[in-house]
């Protein structure tokens, strides 16, 4: 003989609720993704590498650009360093299923002279492009100590 198992009431009524709720998450409007714009010395490291594939993957992101630089006090990159490692995003991205790819820009193969005194060039022309507010948009940008960049 089976024996019939019975579901408290209260059960039943969380279980149909939660159902419920689930129903009307799917008419919620999902949130704008965050977009970012990454500078890195991809290439030098794996670490860049899966960061990347992550920004571009991910549906809280929108990668909208990608500017390479140097790599510091450690030359791994064949010169001109940013450039090799603009190659170097371009094929990570070469190997992800994307409609549509973030736009990659060799910047500064140099370290800065001084804090103060920007290097100027098509991935800082970039940068200050792409970080201008647009409607709808909050600007921050952390991490920005040249008189380049802009005031929030």
């Amino acid at each position: 003989m089976h024996q019939r198992h019975m579901i408290p009431v209260p059960l039943i009524l969380v279980l149909h609720t939660a159902q419920a709720a689930g129903r009307g998450q799917e008419r919620l409007e999902q949130p704008r993704p965050r977009p970012i714009l990454l500078t890195t010395d991809i290439g030098a490291d794996m670490d860049d590498q899966w960061v990347l594939a992550h920004l571009v993957l991910s549906a809280e992101f929108d990668l909208r650009g990608v500017v390479t630089t140097h790599t510091g006090s450690h030359p791994v990159l064949t010169a001109p360093a940013a450039a090799s490692s603009a190659r170097a995003a371009k094929e990570v991205l070469d190997h992800l299923p994307l409609p549509e790819r973030p736009k990659v820009i060799a910047g500064s193969s140099d370290p800065l002279r001084a804090k103060a005194e920007p290097s100027l060039g098509q991935g800082v022309d970039f940068i200050l492009r792409e970080s201008q507010t647009r409607p709808g948009e909050k600007q921050t940008h952390r991490g920005c100590r040249s008189r380049a960049c802009p005031t929030a």
